[in-house]
């Protein structure tokens, strides 16, 4: 007789079409260690190796596009990546070459992610060029396919009366993303694991422009790369950012896909991390960085972001000031994260393989009737509802 999970999944199955992202299908118990006995990849990431990739990003200063301290930021990526024998792919893009109309493609408020109205084509001007560097590099999976997106931002935003360093903003998730990298690339995941520091992500002054400010043009120009390379592939996209606050709360983000989101905070109890992860952690909105993906079918996207930097309210007493310093950040903050997306990656993981595997068994293997499913409502449940 088939295992009773097994029988779950088949119910579910027909209930919901396809079972990944439908809002009302719960996902397989996968067993994981608890805090106290953690192995393998959670037991791997290092708080220790994190705070100092955090260290290295800052200690040069502001990572304003354009800037030295920018270029030894993406200087020092690369190299950490090289270290661990991945080929390291660096997407250079110049604001204006291509023009950054046409950007209606991604839905109303499109022009609003690249800073301009009504797509206006910013190519026409005299502006000197303006490139923004995004880092790539993948992890290959133990599997032939399917893949899953890490991204973290590398970048600060400029202020003309202060350094803004971007210890929590621009800095922790990158920390957290290149010790990700090692310990993957140690044990690797079943799906290959594409790491993306995104550039472009804070808001910056373009040249000659009188104080017109761009704000989420790597995440764009992503869009646009993961466009022609084709999505169907990908799995699960998690952005991470704003995540080295001393007084960590992750908060429930209203963007992300529900089902995926949750698993990461069920993993977070698994492993004891419930001051970071709050069981009652309220619902906001992280932001529209992520929104271009979204647009061109990446619905499975969960962000990890500590709205409120500093106090409790967002965006809280340090965000966009000058404390924004490792003084303010801890390592067991970093720690939180990184363990428990180690635990939600294994997890989800785990419960893809399954449905994958499961799909595949001939119909005829179930004692079962075969109910009717409803036209058109698998893909719609999928990924459709978010929230």
């Amino acid at each position: 007789m088939r295992p009773l999970l097994f029988q779950a999944l088949w119910s579910a199955m027909f209930a919901c079409g396809a079972i990944v992202g439908c809002q009302q299908a719960v996902p397989p118990e996968v067993e994981t260690p608890d805090a106290a006995s953690m192995t393998g990849r959670q037991a791997a990431f290092s708080a220790d190796r994190a705070w100092e990739q955090l260290r290295a990003l800052t200690q040069n200063g502001p990572r304003v596009i354009d800037t030295p301290g920018h270029e030894k930021a993406q200087n020092y990526i690369q190299e950490q990546l090289e270290k661990l024998n991945l080929e390291v792919e660096i997407d250079e893009f110049d604001l204006f070459t291509p023009p950054t109309s046409g950007l209606e493609k991604f839905g109303e408020g499109g022009a609003e992610l690249a800073g301009t109205e009504d797509g206006d084509d910013e190519s026409e001007t005299d502006a000197p060029s303006l490139f923004i560097r995004s880092i790539r590099a993948t992890i290959p999976g133990r599997l032939r396919s399917g893949s899953i997106l890490l991204i973290a931002p590398y970048d600060t935003q400029p202020f003309d009366d202060f350094d803004f360093i971007g210890a929590n903003d621009g800095g922790s998730g990158a920390a957290v993303l290149l010790e990700l990298g090692r310990v993957i690339s140690a044990d690797p995941l079943p799906y290959a694991t594409e790491l993306i520091f995104v550039d472009g992500h804070a808001p910056f002054a373009v040249p000659n422009s009188d104080g017109d400010w761009r704000a989420g043009l790597g995440f764009v120009r992503l869009a646009f790369v993961k466009q022609a390379q084709g999505v169907s592939d990908v799995h699960l996209v998690v952005y991470l950012n704003q995540i080295g606050d001393a007084d960590l709360h992750i908060v429930r983000d209203l963007l992300s896909h529900r089902i995926y989101r949750e698993e990461f905070f069920e993993a977070a109890e698994r492993l004891g991390q419930t001051a970071a992860f709050g069981k009652e952690a309220p619902f906001e909105s992280s932001g529209l960085k992520h929104r271009a993906l979204s647009a061109i079918g990446l619905r499975r996207i969960v962000s990890i972001v500590d709205t409120a930097f500093g106090g409790d309210e967002p965006p809280g007493l340090y965000a966009g000031t000058e404390q924004d310093t490792m003084d303010q950040c801890s390592p067991e903050s970093l720690d939180a994260v990184g363990r428990v997306v180690l635990e939600g990656l294994e997890a989800i993981s785990k419960w893809l393989i399954k449905i994958e595997r499961f799909s595949l068994l001939p119909l005829e293997a179930s004692p079962e009737p075969e109910p009717e499913a409803e036209p058109g409502s698998a893909e719609q449940a999928a990924d459709e509802t978010q929230h």
